[in-house]
């Protein structure tokens, strides 16, 4: 379904059961078809050339090197949340979650 964005609420609301079965069925086949991808060597997508440019360094060197930009990015992403989530913050969205009803959805997916 090009230009549907799932996420957008007004774009799916319209939509029947059968519709959000074949956008599900799509998406699963997509994803097997992403886990099916393979190249001879490991790398990372070139956007220049549009596929997987081969990693020159040693296998070991790039797989520490791949973990520690993993670590950093996480890192990051931790460090961010810590930033927003002091504990009177946390306290405020407890109580919120708390003492709000959020209407129960039937509807399938």
């Amino acid at each position: 379904m090009p230009g549907l964005r799932p996420s957008d609420r007004a774009a799916t609301e319209g939509l029947t059961r059968d519709d959000r079965f074949g956008m599900a069925r799509a998406m699963g086949e997509n994803l097997a078809l992403l886990h099916a991808l393979g190249w001879p060597r490991p790398g990372r997508y070139d956007l220049a050339t549009g596929t997987i440019a081969p990693v020159e360094d040693d296998r070991k060197e790039w797989v520490v090197a791949e973990a520690r930009r993993w670590l950093v990015l996480a890192r990051r992403h931790v460090l961010a949340v810590l930033r927003y989530t002091t504990p009177s913050s946390v306290s405020e969205r407890e109580s919120f979650m708390a003492t709000t009803r959020l209407p129960t959805s039937r509807r399938p997916i």
